[in-house]
């Protein structure tokens, strides 16, 4: 697909901002309630509110100005929810603690089927500035979407797929952003077209494009330039601007609905095309890293439902995707190693139970997944393989008043076969369980409690088991075992909701156990790797993995499976008008999250996020709102062995909005401004934490046209 040129829709934005703005009316808000939201990533369609399960809901104002060019850093300031910070364009959010695989990402409520799971460089391939809300769901209900959503599910939102008729003709939006902190300039516009009856079509395009990032020091932290000093060790002095961390995306879809009374069925066509560098070391580890990713996703979706008249089920739901993938690692102008990817993926819901009628209510459903992953290449650290799950899944809600039931169970069989008899590795066969079941206790009108208790089981992934070579994306040897097995998972879950007014307090509190619990170890070197550990392919191939390079320069991590525990906590709370203040309102925004996690026997886990508190005062009228936020966040200095620990920082950020209602549209202009005390900020879930620090003192702008 071409890239689209921005500054012309920049325009047009201006044009349609030019009309005739009607001095008596006043903006329409843009916020819509948390109440009015259904979550359609549940496995029966309810708000937030009505349901025990942990959903968090980004939308409206918040998302706005929470958009980045990744999905891991848009969500990234939300309770709960870090991101692994891979630069500023690969970036895939961890919850809780956990990231990877264990957190599966959703475009409407359908598996992405990218590899960006397999490791941290790879992008998720959807773009946020087309999401009309972003669901973040934890516990029993991220099992409707696999065993592998141990840590929960992100399902974004679009309008790829029209699911209703609309009352208008026409129907659009033109968002427009830019940001000094890597000269960024990013446009996103849609159009829903109502045709003749039953027809409906939508059309979006987007394009972001970004340079290096402005960092306030020096690229590598203190930490890492310490460590290799005492060694003699050179390092890279790069500073105020990150090396290789620019990059672009471009896409856009186009999908059709029929929509009956009763039934209704749609297609959706879909590219995406990303090119960005990894910052890093490079092969001179004094030198900045010229690796880059070049990736194109083609997807099909396919989005239908029929609700009968009479009959067992009230509603039946058909989702179905495939996906034809594939990247580029690009070392300078040559081409590394080649990744493909095709996937497809359908799952079959049938719901029993009436809307109107929510004192039993359940689904039932059927899911198959069959993903077939290939890498070419010298450092080709993957062996070819195909993965296929087939999963049946159950939920059941049963309303009793002030206290509702929900339970759950998810029954999985994987198989990984390989494809390259070479590597003389056993294939993949098992079957997964996981249960789950939750209370929400309705103590008075104001206050629920739930509680959540889910025993899980998850495949090993393809990368866990087979993993074999130099991965020089991350700048890091990965070695697999193909002896692991299921790990599983005991989890309790506690919350806490009130809302009082326009008060709205939620807090949880949660630990969890596994047993053979599956995480990426830091070791020293091959000394610490016995022979029996490794593969035929890798004993016999290691000096060409290496391709020359020396075996020190490159971080060695093992695919481990140990007895884990985790335990943590999270808030927010908010106020929209504590105070009546010059023709405005005064509210506020507080939250905050812990999580630990270490094994039985005491050791620390790598990458888990430290402790953070945040906080944003706003004031507010019809028509502007002005906020000045902070967001402290601890150092981490409870880590794994060979991991570097990560000093505390704070950000601090002010943000103006203007909502403009026009003739024929409303607009919303949005300034902000991003770390303003010009701190040094790495985020201890990144593994690039010690290369890539967060961006410095910078200021973007944006406006959203809706008509």
């Amino acid at each position: 697909m071409p890239r689209i040129p921005l500054w012309p829709l920049i325009a047009a934005s201006s044009l349609i901002l030019s009309a005739r703005v009607p001095s008596a009316q006043t903006a329409e808000a843009e916020v819509v309630s948390l109440e009015e939201i259904i979550i359609t990533a549940l496995p029966i369609r309810r708000t937030a509110l009505e349901t025990a399960q942990l959903i968090l809901v980004v939308e409206g104002d918040t998302l706005l100005r929470s958009r980045t060019a990744s999905l891991g850093g848009t969500l990234a300031r939300q309770p709960g929810v870090s991101e692994s910070a891979f630069g500023p364009i690969a970036s895939r959010p961890i919850l809780r603690g956990q990231g990877g695989l264990r957190v599966q990402t959703y475009q409407d409520s359908s598996d992405t089927l990218d590899v960006g799971a397999l490791s941290d460089d790879h992008a998720v391939t959807l773009d946020p500035l087309l999401a009309e809300h972003i669901e973040v769901v934890r516990g029993p209900a991220a099992l409707m979407f696999g065993n592998s959503a141990a840590a929960g599910a992100v399902n974004v939102v679009t309008r790829r797929l029209p699911t209703r008729r609309q009352a208008e003709n026409l129907r659009g939006s033109l968002e427009a952003r830019a940001d000094q902190a890597a000269d960024s300039k990013n446009v996103a516009a849609e159009l829903s077209v109502r045709l003749l009856a039953p027809w409906q079509l939508h059309l979006d395009a987007y394009s972001q494009n970004a340079g290096n990032l402005d960092i306030p020091g020096f690229a590598w932290s203190d930490a890492l330039r310490g460590q290799l000093a005492a060694e003699g060790e050179p390092v890279d002095e790069s500073q105020g601007t990150l090396p290789n961390s620019d990059g672009r995306s471009d896409g856009g879809s186009l999908g059709i609905s029929w929509l009956g009374e009763r039934a209704r069925i749609g297609v959706s066509l879909s590219r995406h095309d990303m090119n960005y560098g990894l910052p890093g070391p490079g092969e001179e580890e004094s030198e900045p890293s010229d690796i880059r990713l070049d990736l194109t996703q083609d997807r099909i979706d396919v989005d239908g439902e029929w609700r009968p008249k009479r009959g067992l089920f009230s509603v039946a739901r058909l989702r179905g995707s495939r996906n034809d993938y594939s990247h580029v690692e690009l070392e300078g102008v040559a081409v590394g190693t080649r990744y493909a990817q095709m996937g497809d993926e359908w799952r079959l819901a049938l719901e029993h139970g009436s809307e109107s009628d929510h004192h039993w209510r359940g689904t039932v459903g059927l899911q198959w997944r069959r993903v077939g992953f290939d890498a070419v290449g010298e450092e080709a650290f993957l062996p070819p393989s195909i993965t296929r799950n087939l999963g049946g899944f159950i939920f059941e809600e049963v309303d009793l008043g002030r206290l509702t039931l929900e339970v759950g169970g998810r029954l999985e069989h994987q198989t990984i076969s390989l494809r390259d008899e070479t590597h003389k590795l056993p294939d993949y066969d098992d079957t997964a369980f996981s249960a789950s079941l939750a209370t929400l206790w309705r103590a008075s009108d104001q206050t629920t409690w739930s509680l959540q208790l889910t025993s899980s089981e998850r495949h090993p992934t393809a990368t866990e088991l087979y993993a074999d070579g130099a991965h020089l994306a991350v700048r890091r040897i990965e070695i697999g075992d193909s002896d692991l097995g299921l790990e599983r998972g005991l989890s309790i879950d506690l919350g806490w909701r009130l809302q009082s007014g326009d008060w709205r307090t939620e807090a949880s509190i949660f630990h969890s156990d596994y047993d053979n619990y599956i995480f990426a170890q830091p070791i020293a070197d091959f000394d610490n790797v016995s022979v029996g550990g490794l593969s035929t392919r890798m004993r016999a191939q290691r000096a060409a993995a290496l391709s020359g390079r020396d075996e020190d320069e490159l971080a060695i991590i093992r695919f481990e499976a140990r007895d884990v525990e985790f335990q943590g906590a999270e808030f927010r709370t908010q106020h929209p008008e504590l105070w009546r203040v010059a023709t405005g309102r005064i509210g506020m925004y507080f939250f905050g999250d812990y999580v630990r996690a270490k094994t039985r026997e005491g050791a620390d886990l790598p990458q888990i996020p430290p402790y953070r508190l945040g906080a944003e005062v706003s004031w507010e009228t019809d028509i502007w709102r002005f906020s000045v936020d902070a967001i402290w966040h601890d150092a981490q200095n409870r880590i794994a062995a060979n991991e570097l620990p990560t000093d505390g920082f704070t950000l601090l950020g002010f943000s103006g909005s203007y909502r403009q209602r026009l003739e024929c549209a409303h607009a919303k202009w949005v300034l902000q401004a991003h770390n303003l005390l010009d701190e040094e900020a790495r985020r201890h879930s990144s593994p690039l934490k010690d290369y890539a620090p967060l961006r410095g003192r910078s200021v973007s702008v944006g406006v959203r046209v809706q008509f």
